[in-house]
């Protein structure tokens, strides 16, 4: 439905657009379509524009913004004079909802925005769920593959090299990269940085790992993906 095109953020109570960007869903994106145009289902496009993606230097992450795809037409929000389409768009975007529209400055057909509804491009998501699955991956077989995880530096050093290897894909795919973030903090090499502090006292006796961090800088933005975990062996 395109309810969510005619009315603003304040206005819209009760739209799914208007509702997932109030609780901030990060992990769900709306797509807003012209009622005739349902049967073109719009959202398992954009699905699959993501679903090309291996985060591989051959299969990059990107951005669905601007992006056009065949076998869709441009949703035009008519509504009997009640908006006009610019006023439709600003209502969607500003919901952090997405459509698939004619851009007016180019006057071609595109996709807006590429969030989900808290303002999250989508393909961030994505990428701070990968690397968090590919962290567990690698920690998995690595464990596997050793008699016994030594808690000293040397187990450290392992589990930061499991990290590293996730972080690399998502370098290599173009997510993250060197740079600043926005509190200041420094990213060289491939933009990420990764620990695993030897743990001490009960901790040490349980072998308990509660220090397991990796943080990546987006590329783009000055935004960071932080994973934290706790790893128990």
């Amino acid at each position: 439905s395109n309810a969510a095109a005619y009315q603003d953020k304040l206005e819209d109570t009760d739209s799914i657009a208007g509702s997932a960007c109030a609780l901030s869903y990060k992990k769900i994106a709306v797509v807003v379509d012209d009622a005739d145009k349902a049967d073109q289902y719009k959202s398992m496009s954009a699905c699959s524009y993501y679903a090309q993606v291996n985060m591989t230097a051959a299969s990059p992450m990107g951005s669905l913004m601007f992006k056009n795809m065949a076998g869709i037409s441009a949703s035009e929000f008519k509504n009997g004079g009640v908006v006009n389409a610019t006023m439709a768009w600003d209502n969607i975007t500003g919901k952090n909802a997405n459509c698939f529209t004619k851009y007016t400055e180019v006057y071609d057909d595109c996709w807006a925005k590429g969030t989900s509804a808290s303002g999250h491009q989508i393909g961030d998501i994505i990428a701070g769920d990968f690397v968090d699955y590919r962290i567990t991956y690698e920690l998995f077989y690595m464990l596997r593959s050793v008699p016994k995880l030594p808690v000293n530096a040397g187990g450290a050093a392992r589990i930061e090299q499991c990290m590293a290897i996730a972080f690399r894909r998502l370098a290599d795919a173009g997510v993250i990269g060197p740079g600043v973030a926005q509190d200041g903090e420094v990213f060289g090499g491939q933009g990420y940085k990764v620990y695993a502090q030897v743990p001490e006292g009960s901790e040490r006796a349980q072998g308990v790992w509660n220090n397991v961090i990796g943080v990546g800088l987006l590329t783009g933005t000055t935004t960071k993906i932080v994973v934290s975990n706790t790893l128990k062996y």
